[in-house]
């Protein structure tokens, strides 16, 4: 059985793509795969989801262009109106994306104020298949 949280994370609740893509596992296994792996990787969620602050607030544009940030980051922050829900019951989050493309590694990655605070707080990076999973290794790769 799903708990709450789980189902604010489908498709349709707190975004239309929701957050758990097509991972079939529940949201605990999800968690202790990826807390493993940043075991492995030597990094910690909170040292990622810094640098995700970070570089979103380096690329941030009144106009919502991209930026090209250190040299190597092409960033587009979208801003969304009005806040989002937060599943776990704290603050609102603002709405909006952050894409950040890495000429080094060729890879993108897409987060919003959800997935990096779901990131700091429980080391949930998303579903497999979800178009905001932060997959540990390519996070080390194009972040440190």
């Amino acid at each position: 059985m799903k708990n709450e949280i789980e189902k604010l994370l489908e498709p349709g609740e707190l975004s239309l793509e929701g957050f758990l893509g097509t991972d079939t596992r529940n949201i605990e296994e999800i968690i202790t795969s990826d807390t493993h792996a940043f075991e492995a990787l030597s990094i910690t969620p909170e040292e990622v989801a810094t640098r995700l602050e970070e570089l979103e607030n380096l690329g941030r544009d009144i106009m919502e262009r991209e930026q090209v940030v250190e040299e190597r980051y092409t960033i587009k922050v979208r801003d969304d109106r009005g806040p989002m829900p937060n599943p776990t019951g704290g603050k609102a989050l603002r709405k909006g994306d952050t894409t950040i493309k890495d000429s080094k590694s060729g890879k993108t990655i897409r987060y919003n104020e959800l997935t990096v605070e779901m990131l700091r707080d429980f080391t949930f990076c998303s579903g497999t298949g979800s178009n905001y999973r932060l997959d540990p290794t390519d996070l080390k790769e194009i972040l440190f």
